[in-house]
């Protein structure tokens, strides 16, 4: 399934197995045509991805001091200080340290950094944060851990939210046909 437009943004997600009740299969994500994910990873926990986008659009992610800055000096300014020094460092200080101003009520991770949504497909391979500009436009950083490539899309207001909404109603359809004994743990029943 694909939500959203992939010259835009969308996820696509498909399960592949029912595995003792848990979802597993495909998160994938596209900006501006770009495929972010690993199209051959079948096992990330998709109702895990789920549970992280729930908690993720609830953010407010609106940093209206990153208006006019590049790709390169958002990503620097927002992604680095998490990463900082080799270990996972998320704190409001270091973004105050650098000249930051945060009104999200969450940390930089929590509020900013996308990768961890999408499990396995993502994690290992991509660096990726959302920022809201003060027009409420997205910015959808990402970079290739591979390469260091650095790709930018822009969003209109709110696209990130609506489209994870829509995976998040659709795997909540699949689960309660699941549960209600219209799939087993490898598809769908024989009624």
């Amino acid at each position: 399934m694909i939500f959203g437009d992939k010259a835009v943004f969308a996820i696509e997600s498909e399960i592949t197995e029912f595995l003792e009740g848990n979802p597993f299969g495909r998160f994938l994500l596209w900006c501006n045509h770009h495929l972010i994910g690993d199209d051959e990873d079948n096992w990330v926990m998709i109702y895990a991805c789920r549970n992280h986008l729930v908690e993720f659009i609830t953010y407010s992610r609106l940093m209206p001091e990153v208006d006019g800055m590049t790709k390169e000096i958002v990503f620097e300014r927002v992604y680095e200080p998490v990463y900082s020094e080799g270990f996972f460092r998320s704190s409001y200080e270091e973004w105050s340290r650098i000249g930051g101003d945060l009104r999200t009520g969450g940390d930089l991770c929590a509020c900013h950094h996308v990768e961890h949504l999408g499990m396995s497909s993502l994690m290992d391979r991509f660096q990726i944060l959302l920022v809201e500009s003060s027009n409420k436009e997205q910015r959808l950083i990402w970079r290739v851990v591979s390469s260091q490539e650095m790709y930018e899309g822009i969003l209109p207001p709110q696209t990130f939210e609506t489209v994870a909404q829509q995976f998040i109603d659709w795997l909540d359809s699949e689960w309660q046909e699941y549960r209600a004994g219209l799939k087993t743990d490898t598809g769908y029943s024989s009624r």
